[in-house]
């Protein structure tokens, strides 16, 4: 999946509760940034990433504030 992909992924599953969502996939590392309220939030995020990015190293960077 490229950025683009895994940014729409993550908007479909739980809408536009990460705030400043950015997406950067390189060199087999998928990187996500962004704020949300909930915790819940940033692990429906990581869950999302390990089911569809399985070839790739995942670094959730999204902040719980």
């Amino acid at each position: 999946m490229n950025s683009e992909e895994i940014e729409q992924a993550i908007l479909k599953r739980i809408g536009r509760a990460i705030d400043r969502l950015q997406v950067v996939v390189e060199q087999g590392t998928v990187r996500v940034y962004g704020s949300t309220n909930r915790y819940y939030n940033k692990q429906l995020v990581s869950h999302l990433l390990m089911d569809n990015c399985k070839d790739k190293e995942v670094i959730n960077q999204i902040e719980v504030v």
